[in-house]
């Protein structure tokens, strides 16, 4: 049977953007043992991915870790085929690290199916990914989905009392450490959507708290900080009206799992490289992210 090993560490949104990848790998080896390298943060979204087999864990220990790193070379013997969805520094060393160098698709120098794209590191993360398995013979890839990992949320919803179809996810955090890639009008936001007859929820985990409580200070929204796992998360995106946030995880996340929205962007980073791609999903960007305004967020979504 082929043995293929598939890479891909994270972080949060660039793991969900590769989804659709993972999906277009299994159906050009309908028929071989796929196995995944990732890391643990990334596990919610990899165990129950139908094109796996097996989940490997990477630790992501320092290179001069040398027991750490024989335990992993002994793990990654034995493939016909690697697809490093990764490419970065790390992962290309694994090329040389493997006994054999296997067939190989990514950026290590003399890899096997190299990707060459002059513009590969200004391009969208699903536009590099579509050139990097064509180039390993993969002519269309998957659109990203996380359907496969959502898990129910009618408790939640029963519990609050949502009319799904009338329900706006908000997503006020992320990237604590650049504040200037956080919007700060949800509040203003939430009150104009509940005036227009819609649910509001704040999505959010961790550190997030308190800013979801002073955002929940000053409108009727439903505060969800760390009430949600991600299998719930999945499954209320799915359900929603709509889905509004910054450029972080959670929108990929809803994103992938059929919410329309809206994704707002400042100058801290660069939608055409970055942001989600679906259907219904919006991006409004301006040098200063507090420029927009509720009334264009909207608009936008002709509401």
């Amino acid at each position: 049977m082929e043995k293929i090993l598939v890479i891909k560490l994270g972080a949060l949104g660039d793991f969900v953007q590769a989804t659709g990848a993972f999906a277009s790998i299994r159906k050009q080896h309908p028929n071989a043992e796929i196995s995944l390298l990732t890391t643990k943060g990334m596990m919610p979204f990899a165990h129950n991915h139908p094109a796996f087999n097996n989940i490997l864990v990477d630790e992501r220990l320092k290179p001069y870790n040398l027991s750490y790193l024989m335990k992993l070379r002994s793990q990654l013997k034995g493939y016909d085929m690697v697809y490093d969805l990764q490419t970065n520094d790390r992962t290309n060393h694994l090329y040389y690290f493997l006994a054999g160098c296997p067939t190989w698709s990514g950026i290590a120098p003399f890899c096997s199916h190299k990707q060459t794209h002059p513009n590969r590191k200004h391009m969208h993360t699903l536009d590099r990914l579509a050139d990097q398995i064509q180039v390993a013979g993969i002519e269309e890839m998957d659109s990203p989905s996380l359907l496969y990992a959502a898990t129910e949320s009618e408790s939640l919803i029963e519990k609050h009392g949502f009319d799904v179809e009338k329900l706006v996810l908000l997503v006020p955090g992320g990237s604590a450490h650049r504040p200037e890639k956080r919007w700060s009008h949800y509040a203003e936001l939430s009150n104009a959507l509940t005036e227009k007859g819609f649910e509001v929820a704040l999505i959010g985990a961790g550190a997030e708290e308190q800013l979801l409580r002073d955002v929940e200070k000053n409108c009727s929204a439903v505060n969800l900080c760390n009430q949600t796992t991600i299998g719930q998360l999945i499954d209320l995106s799915s359900k929603c009206a709509f889905a509004i946030g910054n450029d972080t995880g959670p929108m990929h996340i809803a994103a992938a799992s059929g919410a329309k929205g809206a994704v707002l962007f400042g100058s801290a980073s660069n939608p055409k490289r970055c942001a989600p791609r679906a259907e219904g999903v919006y991006v409004l960007q301006k040098d200063n992210i507090d420029a927009i305004t509720t009334q264009e967020i909207i608009d936008t979504l002709g509401l």
